[in-house]
């Protein structure tokens, strides 16, 4: 798919490609420019992401915009945040989301922009990258052109959810990380208590193999766990 193709296909999820690769910037643009072409039937299979529809279409949404081991470091985070593609949600009750709320604990929710009682669980942790916080779902949704802040529930549709998430990485991630082989790195701006890093580490290596392996040897999946 041409350039020019990319940016006028219709998408009902997203209004206009053309302004949200105006949002991300010109790295985005380039890597969009170079060649965006489907990914073939083998590789998909390789990373075993062909009987996961969330992924696939993660996977399709990201690869004009993300290569090589960035894409491969992309999917990782994504599959850790969300179970292996089980729940665009974050786990947890009412008692839980607490910890994001004014009335419970003030300084953080003043660090993600939550101002009213309930803002804890209204913009709880949602999408492939588990986007949270008032300021974070307002930031996007106007980037987007989406109405995250008023309706956060939307992303817990995939498709508003993967165009949140590559939003998401180009303006949380990708500038704060030097070496996309680095987990550790990369990790930091998602989750900064590092919490499951070495499933991370294994997700990456296990998604950086199949991108890397020669097409005249197919064969290697990413296990689900």
């Amino acid at each position: 798919m041409k350039i020019t193709e990319l940016l006028e296909a219709e998408d009902p999820a997203v209004p206009s490609r053309r302004g949200f690769l105006k949002t991300l910037g010109g790295a985005a643009v380039a890597a969009a420019g170079l060649s965006a072409q489907d990914a073939t039937g083998a590789e998909l299979k390789k990373l075993n992401i062909l009987d996961n529809p969330k992924s696939r279409l993660l996977y399709d949404t990201a690869k004009p915009y993300i290569k090589g081991t960035e894409l491969a470091q992309f999917m990782a985070q994504c599959a850790h945040e969300t179970a292996n593609f089980s729940t665009l949600v974050e786990f947890g009750g009412p008692e839980h989301f607490k910890k994001y709320d004014p009335q419970f604990n003030p300084k953080k929710a003043q660090e993600l922009g939550n101002t009213k009682p309930g803002d804890g669980e209204r913009y709880k942790g949602r999408g492939f990258l588990q986007l949270t916080g008032r300021d974070n779902y307002k930031r996007a949704g106007e980037a987007l052109k989406m109405p995250l802040e008023a309706q956060p529930e939307l992303l817990e549709n995939p498709k508003y959810a993967a165009w949140a998430s590559v939003w998401f990485w180009f303006k949380q991630v990708r500038d704060r990380v030097k070496n996309f082989g680095n987990t550790k790195q990369a990790t930091t701006p998602i989750n900064p208590g590092l919490h499951g890093l070495k499933d991370r580490e294994k997700k990456f290596a296990n998604y950086q193999a199949a991108l890397k392996e020669p097409k005249k040897h197919p064969g290697i999946k990413v296990a689900a766990k």
